[in-house]
Parts: C-alpha cells; sequence; structure tokens
C-alpha cells in the first residue's frame, strides 16, 4: 500500500541543513528565504518533532488525523493525539519545511511570535518557544528536526 504526499505548489527552494533568524536584529520578522532555502534538505524526510503547548500552564492537544485525507497526505500530518508531527515530505520546501506550515496551513490555527491559537502578546502573557529546552526565537520561521522537543507556552 503506498502513501502520496501533496507538495505541489507549496513554496520554493532547495538546499539543506536549518533555517537562521535575520543576523542584524535576531529576530525571525526579518526572515531571510534565500539562507533558509540553502539548509533545507535536498531530498526526501521522515521526521517526527514532538510539540508541546501550554496555555497559562494547561496542556493543548493536537488533535488526530490533521492534514491526512484518504490516501493523500499533507507534507505535515498527525495521527494520534500524542502531539507528535510527522513531517513526511518528498519534496522540502521553504513552505513546507517550516513550523508555521502546520499551524497556519495543515491545523488552521495562528502561531507567531505574537499569538499562539488565540493567544496573543498583551496583558494576559507573552509567547514563548523552546527547541529542546533551549529558547528559540525563530517561532513559526523554525524548521523543526527529527525527535526535536518543541515547546510553545503562553504566559
Amino acid at each position: 500500500v503506498g502513501v502520496y504526499f501533496v507538495v505541489a505548489g507549496m513554496g520554493s527552494g532547495n538546499g539543506d541543513g536549518k533555517q537562521l533568524v535575520n543576523p542584524k536584529d535576531g529576530s525571525s520578522n526579518g526572515f531571510d528565504e534565500k539562507a533558509f532555502a540553502q539548509q533545507i534538505p535536498k531530498g526526501a524526510i521522515h521526521w517526527h518533532p514532538h510539540v508541546t503547548i501550554l496555555i497559562k500552564g494547561k496542556a493543548v492537544t493536537i488533535p488526530a488525523n490533521l492534514g491526512i485525507g484518504g490516501r493523500v497526505h499533507l507534507p505535515v500530518h498527525t495521527h494520534e493525539t500524542d502531539n507528535i508531527l510527522h513531517w513526511e515530505v518528498n519534496a522540502p520546501t521553504v513552505e513546507n519545511m517550516q513550523l508555521g506550515f502546520f499551524f497556519n496551513k495543515v491545523w488552521n490555527k495562528k502561531f507567531s511570535s505574537e499569538c499562539i491559537l488565540d493567544y496573543c502578546n498583551g496583558l494576559e502573557g507573552t509567547v514563548k518557544m523552546y527547541v529542546n529546552d533551549v529558547e528559540n526565537s525563530e517561532f513559526d520561521h523554525y524548521m523543526p528536526r527529527d525527535k526535536d522537543e518543541i515547546k510553545i507556552v503562553f504566559e
């Protein structure tokens, strides 16, 4: 039984490696698409980062079967409610290799340095992100890796 991935028309770019933040101010607002593209794996990938979302201390479960429709899977999808993202991409691109692709295109939820789900920076809290226990400012532009532990916190 074959599995097919929908990747056509989803961004551009190639290369291999990881995504960079703007070297001038350390922010991801000045996203350097060319530098990102040079760091994208050239071949197919099959990675499984784990994402924890905490909103004011309460864990959010990412639903099962997001990005799955019959025999066609989006490049990033879920199978269970274990918060593991299945990054199965035959043709990695600038668009489909960013964490924001999952939130914005697959789950249809907000995610950036300003907002997570329906919670945005302000008096009630601030969005922070940690990758493998290290604070990370790339947010939606981060390129997840296999077995990454990504924690997104609003507090």
